[in-house]
Formats: C-alpha cells, sequence, structure tokens
C-alpha cells in the first residue's frame, strides 16, 4: 500500500509503521491529520455512507473537514492482480483529483 499511495503521489502517514497491518489509535490519526484518507471495502454494495457516517464525527481531521475519503475497491488494491493499475489510477484520482478534471474530456475529443 505504501508503494501505491507514493507513487499516485501521496504521502502515507504509516509508512514507518511495524508490522503487516499495523493498527493506529485515532489519537494517532488526528495527530498525523491527513489531507485525504483512503479506505478499502470488499463489500458488494456501497460502502461510501458508511463509511463516511462513521468519518463524519472527526471533524479537526482534513481530510473529513474537507470531504477528502475515498473508498476503493479491495480488488483493485490488495489483491497482486494486473488490475493494480486501475487502483492505482483511483489512489491517484482520490489523492490529486484536480489532476484528472478533463479527463473525459481529452478522451471524448481524441475519438
Amino acid at each position: 500500500m505504501d508503494d501505491l499511495i507514493r507513487i499516485a503521489g501521496g504521502i502515507n502517514i504509516a509508512e514507518g509503521a511495524k508490522g503487516k497491518h499495523p493498527r493506529y489509535s485515532m489519537e494517532e490519526v488526528i495527530a498525523q491529520d491527513p489531507e485525504v484518507i483512503i479506505l478499502s471495502s470488499m463489500k458488494s454494495k456501497d460502502p461510501w455512507a458508511e463509511q463516511r457516517q462513521w468519518w463524519e464525527r472527526w471533524k479537526e481531521i482534513s481530510a473529513v473537514r474537507f470531504g477528502r475519503i475515498s473508498v476503493i475497491d479491495s480488488d483493485l488494491i490488495l489483491r497482486p492482480s494486473p488490475r493494480i493499475v486501475d487502483g492505482l489510477e483511483e489512489m491517484a484520482k482520490a489523492i490529486h483529483p484536480e489532476a484528472f478534471k478533463n479527463t473525459n474530456f481529452k478522451m471524448q475529443n481524441e475519438k
């Protein structure tokens, strides 16, 4: 995950964490104050509402205040496969949405 975040143009607040699945307390997350929160979900239905509702109570976190919480399908970023490229694109969109604003327009005009 750290590699994906870095390649997508972000800085992982957990980059120095030890272990395969480190856990952070909410106090640590608040202290780090991430600008973007990227969650991964294996749920088949849209997890956005449930995840967002849980995070909404933490207004002191910049990502929450500015609505910068993204949920990316775990199949795209947690399972090694060619789909990792799609996951990387989704991660880059979450971190730098401004870089993708005109993407659809350019693709339509290239036809």
